[in-house]
């Protein structure tokens, strides 16, 4: 599991680094655009599809972040009166209904990219698949860290119980 956790830990690394990249993008494509239309009277046609699908890739960008880290917004005045063993059947619960929801999106996310990429933008002229394609690959990263989320769910307590041992010997 450690291997796996090492996976999603560079796939995390990654994302964020691409996010943070997305959101600069964002800002001085806006800043021009903004720039060029009310100072130079010269706005350009094509900054408000770029601005969108970078906005698209961002938004999936930090939804598979979030899951991969179980820190996406949760309500858990009810959660914190479980027992262990039912927050455990929670969670699995929770992680599994996940993964199956996101492996729909990602199959559906194809299909639309399929559909989708033979369109063009009419400003930017770029294929429309930019803005369908982060729906199928969130769908498959998301759904990939809900399945190693599943299953830390059962293995917590085994990695836990080995590194109490490596530290009492």
């Amino acid at each position: 599991m450690k291997a796996v956790r090492k996976i999603v830990d560079w796939i995390v690394s990654i994302q964020k680094k691409v996010s943070v990249t997305f959101l600069i993008m964002m800002v001085i494509v806006n800043f021009a655009q903004v720039l060029f239309r009310y100072v130079f009277n010269q706005p350009f046609g094509w900054s408000e599809e770029i601005i969108l699908t970078l906005l698209i890739w961002f938004g999936f960008t930090c939804m598979s972040i979030d899951i991969s880290t179980d820190s996406h917004v949760a309500i858990t005045g009810v959660y914190e009166k479980f027992s262990y063993s039912m927050k455990k059947i929670a969670d699995a619960l929770r992680h599994g209904l996940l993964a199956i929801f996101f492996g729909l999106m990602a199959k559906y996310g194809y299909q639309l990219l399929m559909i989708s990429m033979r369109k063009k933008m009419p400003a930017s002229r770029i294929s429309q698949g930019w803005q369908s394609a982060p729906l199928f690959m969130g769908g498959l990263v998301m759904c990939f860290f809900c399945i190693v989320n599943f299953i830390g769910v059962f293995t917590k307590d085994k990695e836990k119980e080995k590194v109490k041992e490596e530290e009492g010997s």
